[in-house]
């Protein structure tokens, strides 16, 4: 499809990032807005893994024609090519249900269903697939709608993502349907082996929730007023620096629940074998809180906490850990997520299409 300004360029420019970060070329090509023969089409991303599986990505902003959409889709499908089509915000579903941001419940923490009142484009991306299970998705600079409120370069990069809907049980010509919304973070997301948006399960949703409720200062049985539970989410850097040790605690605590017993006993043997000064620090200094602070604003600094964060991971394979103690501590210094954090960030800092598409 053609180029439609600056927030379907905005789309391209996104996906592309996150595309190459999972797919690096060579190995994996990629071409932009070029035709393809067969189906003759130019998609706005075109992917070709070395196994000969062929994505094409269209950002639909301006052309919302349903016919136009599924005539496109029978010519990527004829040519052995999976179409996935992303809507800009604006094109989102929509709910008759009217809500206040300033009261009730944190729109994302909820688990029910609502009914949604769908377009004729929506329902021709909903045509497209097969099964009872299928996605509506959205991306978006801002889930929460404040578009006019002033956020930090960290809650910036954190809101750049997808809204993905999802239709549990698809059956066309009803006056609404009902389905579930998700946000996933544009770093966070992950391709199934046809191209389609893999999404974190309600549990992991739900696991992180209760790790960061305490931290956060949220009661289980008080309700949550949106922009108060946005206003502290902004603040996460600021409170994991007041309240690391607990944060760690948490979700280690969180991660050992989680373990099977023959693991954790594995974890018992090797602290009980392990004497005092067995374990050497790592021959290099690890960065201090202020610099970690100064990488939620910055993505060079990023750059380097990942690159402490590779040094620590070898570090940490010379120690002798048992495997599942290992897992965990390799998750949380994770250099590969604030590689990918920092490559949306410097984007965001430096993308003139991104830019103009805020304004509007």
């Amino acid at each position: 499809m053609a180029k439609e300004g600056a927030p379907h360029a905005t789309m391209v420019e996104a996906f592309d990032i996150r595309l190459r970060q999972l797919y690096p070329e060579p190995s994996t090509t990629y071409s932009e807005g070029k035709k393809i023969t067969p189906p003759g089409l130019k998609p706005d991303i075109f992917v070709e893994h070395p196994d000969g599986r062929k994505w094409a990505f269209e950002m639909v902003h301006g052309n919302q024609s349903a016919a136009h959409l599924l005539e496109n889709h029978v010519r990527y499908r004829d040519a052995g090519i999976c179409d996935h089509w992303i809507l800009w915000d604006e094109l989102e579903p929509k709910t008759s249900e009217t809500s206040n941001f300033n009261q009730g419940v944190f729109p994302g923490l909820q688990e029910e269903q609502r009914e949604y009142r769908l377009t004729a484009p929506q329902r021709a991306i909903l045509e497209m697939q097969d099964g009872d299970e299928r996605f509506i998705y959205a991306f978006t600079l801002d889930p929460f709608r404040r578009i006019e409120h002033e956020q930090t370069r960290f809650a910036q990069t954190m809101f750049i993502g997808v809204t993905v809907y999802c239709f549990e049980v698809w059956r066309d010509g009803q006056d609404s349907y009902p389905a579930k919304d998700f946000f996933v973070p544009m770093y966070q997301l992950e391709f199934a082996a046809d191209g389609a948006f893999v999404l974190p399960s309600e549990e992991a949703y739900t696991a992180v929730w209760d790790q960061l409720a305490p931290v956060l200062g949220f009661s289980d049985t008080e309700g949550i007023i949106p922009t108060e539970a946005l206003a502290k989410l902004e603040r996460l850097p600021e409170l994991f620096q007041t309240h690391s040790q607990a944060v760690m605690e948490t979700l280690l605590r969180s991660y050992l629940e989680a373990l099977l017993p023959e693991e954790l006993h594995e974890i018992g043997e090797f602290f009980q074998k392990t004497k005092s000064g067995d374990l050497q620090p790592p021959p290099f200094s690890m960065p201090s809180m202020e610099e970690v602070m100064q990488a939620f604003e910055n993505p060079e600094q990023i750059q380097k906490m990942a690159e402490s964060a590779s040094r620590a991971q070898a570090h940490l394979e010379t120690l002798g850990f048992p495997e599942p103690l290992k897992r965990f501590f390799m998750t949380v210094v994770d250099p590969t997520l604030l590689q990918n954090v920092g490559d949306v960030m410097a984007w965001s800092e430096d993308s003139v299409a991104l830019q103009q598409a805020r304004k509007k």
